[in-house]
C-alpha cells in the first residue's frame, strides 16, 4: 500500500514582516517545528506575485543542492503555490544513493527501510533550508510557509539519472512517439549497451529520456 506523500513531513513558518502601510500582517497556525524567534528578519520579505513566486522557486531548487547533500539527501521537487492566502514553499526530499551505480534487482524490489526518508530527515532539511533562506537577501514572499516531506513510495522520475537509480523497480511512465501519448507499466532496466528500457507485458521496450512525458515509481505487480 503505497505511503501517502505526506507521510513524513514538517512544517516551519516564516513570520511575516511587520504590517505596512497597506500591507497587512497574518500570523500563522501552530505546527510542528513552528519557528518560534519572530524577531528573526528575513531576507527581504515582498508581497507574493506569480512573478515572486516563479523566481523565489528557482533559487530555492539552486540553494537546496548544496544544503541538502551535507545531510545525505537530495531535493526531488519544489513547489510554490498560495495556499489559503498564504504562500506555501513545499519540497519534496529523498535520501542520496549510496552508491550511484548500485541498482535494486528484480529479485528484490522492495527498497530498503533504512533507505526511506524519516521525519528526522525532514526536520533537518527543514532547518538547513530555513538557514539557506535566511542568509539569502534577495526578495522573498513574505510570511511564506515552508513544508518539507518525502516523495512517498510513489516518488516522480523527473531526472535520466532516476532511471538508473531505479533500476529493478516497477514504474508507470507515459512516452510520446511519433506524435502519440501511452501510458506503460513495467520494470525498469538497462539495455544491453546502458540505454533505458523498460520490461512490460508486452515485451521490453526501449526507450530514451527525451520521450520521456512523465514517469513514477509503482507499488502495483506485473501480471505477465
Amino acid at each position: 500500500m503505497a505511503a501517502a506523500k505526506t507521510a513524513t513531513k514538517t512544517t516551519r513558518k516564516r513570520p511575516a514582516a511587520a504590517p505596512r502601510p497597506g500591507h497587512g500582517g497574518r500570523n500563522g497556525d501552530s505546527s510542528a517545528f513552528e519557528r518560534g524567534d519572530d524577531d528573526r528578519k528575513p531576507g527581504r520579505p515582498v508581497p507574493a506575485s506569480k512573478a515572486v513566486l516563479k523566481d523565489f522557486l528557482i533559487r530555492v531548487a539552486e540553494l537546496a543542492g548544496p544544503a541538502l547533500a551535507g545531510l545525505g539527501l537530495e531535493l526531488v521537487q519544489a513547489q510554490c503555490s498560495m495556499d489559503g492566502g498564504r504562500p506555501v514553499l513545499r519540497l519534496f526530499i529523498d535520501r542520496l544513493p549510496g552508491n550511484p551505480d548500485a541498482a535494486v534487482t528484480a529479485s528484490e524490489p522492495a527498497p530498503d527501510p533504512a533507505s526511506l526518508v524519516t521525519l528526522d530527515d525532514c526536520a533537518a532539511a527543514s532547518r538547513a533550508m530555513d538557514a539557506v533562506l535566511e542568509a539569502d537577501d534577495r526578495p522573498q514572499p513574505d510570511g511564506y510557509v515552508l513544508e518539507v516531506s518525502s516523495p512517498g513510495l510513489d516518488r516522480p522520475l523527473l531526472k535520466e539519472a532516476d532511471f538508473h537509480r531505479f533500476q529493478g523497480r516497477l514504474a508507470k511512465l507515459r512516452l510520446r512517439r511519433d506524435g502519440r501519448s501511452r501510458l506503460y507499466h513495467g520494470r525498469l532496466g538497462l539495455t544491453a549497451q546502458g540505454g533505458l528500457a523498460l520490461e512490460t507485458a508486452e515485451g521490453p521496450l526501449d526507450f530514451t529520456f527525451d520521450e520521456v512525458v512523465s514517469g513514477r515509481l509503482s507499488l502495483a505487480e506485473l501480471v505477465f
